[in-house]
């Protein structure tokens, strides 16, 4: 991203729900200077890695999402129903 507003990102664990059915998935969520959500990933993030230690550092990012509060679509601005 190059907006000036932006100061990183991490994966966050998101709840969606719809007729009952709860699914929790893993995306990349992007944060102002002042913490706020800019934007994220419509789509679920995929592991990877070009090398079997890259796609080992991808894993503990995406576990280290677990410890992080759950974000729950349609809670957020710009977070619609999926």
């Amino acid at each position: 991203m190059t907006d000036p507003k932006f100061d990183g990102w991490n994966y966050r664990v998101i709840l969606s729900e719809e007729d009952g059915h709860k699914e929790y998935t893993v995306h990349e969520v992007y944060y102002g200077k002042d913490g706020s959500i800019l934007a994220w990933s419509g789509i679920e993030a995929c592991p990877y890695g070009e090398t079997k230690k890259e796609l080992a550092g991808c894993f503990k990012r995406m576990r280290e999402a677990l410890d992080r509060p759950v974000l729950v679509r349609g809670e957020m601005p710009g977070m619609g129903k999926k």
